[in-house]
């Protein structure tokens, strides 16, 4: 057997010209120590559900944003279309910073916040590796336009 190579390192660019990621410079993706978000190749991408009624269209939304000081976000929004207007709640996100050692130290000092459904977290290994496992799943679905539900999502990750 060969020897493992790291994924190549993504320029994850603006969406659109005029957006709001278009504000930052472009992202070095995936962070230093997270290979496991190299599944993410966008900065944003959205999935509708498909709906029952059709007084309103349900979606899925995930952002990745950075700050200046090398601490990146990814979350994860549900939200809905009516002719009411829209509303939008985050259901799962994680803030974090760009370590080698984030796992083989302590994931406190790297993971900075998690939230999942309105409930801040302490960002303990556990913790911090389901909420990693859910919201991959979750953008991989949503980059090919399905939008899973988030309750079986969190049950299935022991998120709820």
């Amino acid at each position: 057997m060969g020897e493992r190579k790291a994924p190549p390192l993504a320029i994850l660019s603006p969406t659109a010209p005029g957006s709001a990621g278009s504000k930052q410079a472009s992202l070095k993706w995936p962070p230093a120590g997270w290979p496991m978000f190299a599944c993410v190749t966008r900065e944003s991408g959205m999935a509708f559900k498909t709906s029952q009624t059709r007084t309103a269209d349900d979606y899925l939304q995930y952002q990745v944003s950075t700050a200046s000081d090398g601490v990146y976000e990814l979350q994860i929004i549900s939200g809905t279309i009516g002719r009411d207007g829209t509303s939008q709640s985050p259901v799962i996100g994680i803030r974090f910073a760009a370590r080698e050692d984030w796992f083989d130290d302590n994931p406190q000092k790297a993971v900075l916040d998690i939230h999942v459904c309105g409930q801040r977290l302490i960002p303990e290994r556990g913790a911090v590796l389901r909420v990693i496992l859910a919201m991959t799943f979750i953008i991989s679905r949503i980059d090919r336009g399905i939008a899973p539900s988030i309750g079986r999502v969190m049950k299935m990750y022991r998120l709820q």
